[in-house]
Order: C-alpha cells, then structure tokens, then sequence
C-alpha cells in the first residue's frame, strides 16, 4: 500500500531497489556504512520480504513530540550501534 492505495509495479520497484542498495552499501563496510530508514509505523513496507529479510522488523516509534493529537507512528530500521543511536518516546519531552 501507498498513502492508502497499491503501489504499482514501478513503485514497489523502486522501494525495494532502495532497500537493497541501502542493504549491499551498508554491507560493504559495516563499521563504516550506517543506515537509518524510516516509514510510516504500519505501511505495507514492515511486509515486503526483501525488507525482513535484510533488515527485519523494524522499530516504532512515536513522531509526535509536541502534543499533536495525530499521534504518527514511524516505523525505522537502523544499523546505528545502540550505544550511539538511542531512540526516545515522544512521551519524555
């Protein structure tokens, strides 16, 4: 799904041929080629075999840190070391 409707053939081809290049680049040289992807939290990426596969699931997290009501979810895959990279809730500000 793309903003609420299929993507189409072309579409879903780029998006993978994103996710595979990002994957082969970080792969190269991992202690050097970091990545941080990010979606909307319950897009139909979280689905796409070629994104589980590589990068798994993916973390959620709440995008919305000034008291908006919408609440947007991302969904984000990373390879930033946790001890660098640490991903907050929306909540603690």
């Amino acid at each position: 799904m793309f903003a609420g409707k299929e993507m189409s053939p072309a579409e879903k081809e780029g998006m993978l041929a994103g996710v595979v290049g990002v994957w082969e680049w970080h792969l190269e040289d991992p202690a050097r080629h970091y990545f941080l992807m990010e979606n909307v939290g319950w897009g139909s990426m979280r689905f796409e075999a070629e994104v589980v596969s590589r990068m798994g699931e993916g973390e959620v997290l709440n995008g919305c840190t000034h008291g908006l009501k919408h609440m947007k979810s991302y969904r984000y895959w990373t390879s930033i070391p946790p001890e660098v990279w640490i991903p907050r809730k929306s909540e603690m500000h």
